[in-house]
């Protein structure tokens, strides 16, 4: 009777099986699941089976390079397809995971002989022994329950900036580990110092949960201060914008006295929490060069109205007669067919974000917030803002924009005359409330 798998094999499937267990895990840990995969879950197993065949095949064919390869894309295709990466805190976890993972490889490896340079350094794992391959994956569990426990739940990009510092270590671990397999691998080396070798992988080991621990640490810490802020004015004010609500079919952000009740009539239909509130708006970098800052700030705009329409099937418009109720007749289609193809305002807003924030890493000249009216209202030339300038504003000193009257004037002209009633424009309240329980709206 023919043997169509060895024991080596099995063992090596049975070890990919647990990396894509334990790949679903880490997902779980960190992510939410899309609202697609969520209403679909026969899906998800199919997919992490697939990504199972795929990491197995490549690990069939001994070369490390190919190996690194198939297991970053077996973490990556699921964690996009079926999640929401909303930081890049899962990719910096899975980035640790993978120093932890290749070290120890690297060390069994070594030690049991399966991992050799008489070949070119390639994987040879007809040598695995039951037990080599059960301490391994041991290892990688720890490792991976380590990671989950201590590692931030924090779901948003607050501390993106710190992460990305952080995030050189393990990348340059990874690659050095590469580099020396590659090295190996193009030829044998009779003088290979494999103590040399080991003592390199466990000392990025350490390195690397050094660093992991002060990220966690600094997360922690900005997390306590953020509370502390939160606390001194939650039983005042919150703050309402998409990320806080998903109903909130804005891209702006609203400070929110609590107690309150200012349901615009634009707005009247929103299943969510509108207070009387302060508006603000956050200024992206804009582009410099007129195609690319026309190309983001429209793109931006065109995202923001989309997001609108996803939630409201008949927004407020300016127009009148005819071009009224045909304008009103599009914008009820936009919102039906996004219904019915189950567009989520969260994958529209994500897009906006996307566009608004596209130029947040490079210098330019100008600022704004184009998800306006009109894209071009709210762009600002840097050196009309920058530096800034304090006044005194009732009882506090606050900073303000060096040439604050050039950019009020570019926004409204003559702000110090009123404009004719029939151009004055205001949020027409459908439910009005001070915090009395009467509705003056009426």
């Amino acid at each position: 009777m023919p043997i169509y798998i060895s024991a080596s094999e099995l063992l090596l499937g049975a070890g990919d099986f647990l990396t894509i267990y334990l790949f679903g895990y880490m997902h779980r840990t960190f992510c939410e699941k899309r609202k697609y995969m969520i209403d679909r879950p026969w899906l998800v197993p199919i997919i992490y089976l697939l990504d199972w065949c795929m990491l197995f095949c490549a690990n069939l064919q001994e070369i490390p390079p190919l190996n690194l390869l198939a297991m970053i894309s077996s973490y990556l295709i699921p964690l996009f397809l079926v999640y929401y990466v909303k930081s890049f805190r899962q990719l910096t976890n899975f980035l640790f995971y993978l120093v932890g993972v290749m070290a120890t490889e690297i060390v069994v490896g070594i030690s049991s002989g399966y991992l050799n340079n008489e070949m070119g350094f390639r994987t040879q794992y007809e040598r695995i022994t039951p037990q080599t391959a059960l301490l391994m994956n041991f290892i990688e569990m720890i490792l991976v329950l380590f990671i989950c426990r201590f590692g931030s739940k924090e779901k948003d990009r607050k501390s993106d900036n710190m992460i990305f510092l952080l995030m050189a270590m393990p990348f340059v671990s990874v690659a050095l580990i590469v580099v020396d397999m590659f090295v190996l691998a193009v030829g044998k080396y009779e003088n290979f110092n494999s103590g040399q070798f080991l003592r390199m992988a466990v000392l990025l080991v350490i390195v690397n949960i050094a660093i992991f621990v002060i990220l966690e640490k600094y997360t922690e810490l900005m997390r306590q201060e953020m509370e502390l802020v939160q606390e001194k004015l939650s039983d005042k004010y919150y703050i309402l914008n998409a990320e806080t609500d998903p109903n909130y079919p804005l891209m702006t952000t609203r400070l929110c006295k609590k107690g309150t009740v200012f349901r615009e009539e634009a707005l009247k239909d929103v299943d969510c929490e509108l207070g009387i509130f302060l508006d603000l708006y956050a200024y992206d970098n804009l582009a410099d060069g007129k195609f690319a800052y026309s190309r983001q700030v429209w793109s931006a705009w065109f995202w923001s109205k989309l997001l609108i329409l996803r939630t409201i099937s008949h927004p407020y418009m300016s127009l009148t007669g005819w071009k009224r109720t045909a304008a009103q007749a599009v914008c009820s289609f936009v919102n039906g067919a996004m219904k019915l193809f189950h567009i989520s305002p969260r994958w529209i807003y994500k897009r906006c974000i996307r566009q608004c924030r596209k130029y947040d890493d490079k210098e330019t000249k100008r600022m704004g917030f184009p998800c306006d009216t009109d894209p071009n209202w709210n762009t600002v030339e840097k050196v009309k803002t920058y530096p800034l300038v304090k006044y005194p504003f009732e009882d506090v000193m606050l900073n303000f924009p060096n040439d604050i009257d050039g950019i009020l004037r570019g926004f409204y002209g003559d702000y110090m005359e009123l404009p004719p009633v029939e151009k004055r424009k205001t949020h027409y309240p459908h439910v009005l409330d001070f915090g009395d329980g009467i509705n003056v709206a009426k």
